[in-house]
């Protein structure tokens, strides 16, 4: 699989994919200055309209609706508490036990939350793998009393079940904190508009293969009203060959939460590579640029007042690949320009 460090490039692979009632977690969050947003959330799903059957045919039984989203219930603790910027999943620590374990940092303070109990220590780490360290280490690191924020958390945590799921920021800018939240490997969002957290409403477009949010933006002007951009990442490939895409999908702002309005294509990667040419491509383990492929791929800014501009950022088209997968590449390159979005649909602007 290729190294974390090749930027847009890598298919999206988690490194957390388990329950949490039997693994561990690394929770890191930071603490915001402005006071506690109201309360956000998804609304209770409403129920199905009555079935419409002939006299003859018994109605249908309702289908059993699921329980609350955990994004309502997450951004009421990142409201309550104050906290934006949050990290939560699997920890590998070698000290950890074989409890539901939870680690949180906030305000130069890490904790441990398990089923029972909070441990805090006083820690300058943010990064999850270096506060893994610090906690084990309790020889050399000194025992601090929980913050205000912990029983709060800890709640939250401990009443999370088996789902698998993740929790990560997504960089943006200040005034725009925002995190991916992959549940069961269904990709959510979670934004902070104006001092509320504002969770999608449902799952961002199920794609062909692993999704994932890497970047977010201001859309407002693009949308004409409260809007959010978000860069997705798509991967999908086997052991020979792959292609891994990027799109810019628009979430507008409405009563329930953040809705799709709109989308369109800024990037595309494709590689083959077969099984007895690897040894010729050293570097193709760590990364999809180090194998035989083609790519574009283009850099979005939002205009003002209503335009989107995509302009070329990279296009290698040099290769011996089969035409089928250079070809929808290559007219990528057509959409370099300036589109603005007209009801839910990207239009050039000529």
């Amino acid at each position: 699989m290729p190294a974390p460090t090749d930027r847009m490039k890598q298919p999206p692979v988690s490194r957390v994919e388990r329950t949490m009632q039997t693994g561990m977690a690394v929770l890191v969050a930071w603490s915001v200055g402005c006071g506690a947003a109201p309360r956000q959330g998804l609304p209770p799903s409403p129920p199905p309209p009555p079935s419409r059957v002939s006299p003859a045919q018994p109605a249908a039984p309702s289908k059993v609706l699921p329980a609350l989203s955990p994004l309502e219930p997450l951004a009421a603790v990142l409201a309550d508490s104050r906290l934006t910027l949050l990290t939560l999943g699997p920890a590998e620590a070698a000290c950890a036990s074989d409890r539901t374990t939870w680690i949180a940092a906030v305000d130069g303070v890490g904790c441990t939350i398990t089923d029972a109990d909070v441990r805090c220590v006083g820690t300058t780490a943010t990064d999850p793998f270096k506060l893994e360290r610090a906690l084990c280490d309790t020889a050399s690191t000194a025992v601090t009393p929980p913050p205000d924020w912990t029983p709060k958390v800890a709640a939250f945590v401990r009443q999370l079940g088996p789902s698998s799921w993740t929790v990560e920021p997504v960089p943006s800018t200040p005034e725009l904190p925002a995190l991916r939240v992959s549940i069961d490997g269904e990709e959510h969002a979670l934004v902070r508009i104006a001092g509320r957290w504002r969770p999608s409403i449902a799952p961002g477009p199920q794609r062909s293969g692993r999704t994932r949010i890497v970047r977010a933006l201001d859309a407002t002007a693009l949308a004409h009203q409260t809007a959010v951009a978000l860069i997705v990442e798509d991967y999908d490939g086997g052991s020979e060959q792959g292609v891994h895409v990027s799109f810019l999908d628009v979430l507008c702002d409405s009563p329930d939460g953040l809705r799709g309005c709109g989308s369109i294509q800024i990037g595309s990667l494709a590689w083959a590579l077969a099984a007895e040419n690897r040894e010729n491509h050293p570097g193709a383990a760590t990364s999809l640029q180090n194998r035989p492929h083609v790519e574009v791929l283009l850099t979005p800014t939002v205009r003002f007042p209503d335009r989107l501009q995509l302009s070329l950022e990279i296009s290698h088209l040099t290769s011996t690949l089969d035409e089928e997968l250079v070809s929808p590449v290559r007219a990528l390159t057509h959409h370099v320009g300036d589109w603005r979005l007209e009801h839910g649909t990207f239009v050039r602007v000529k």
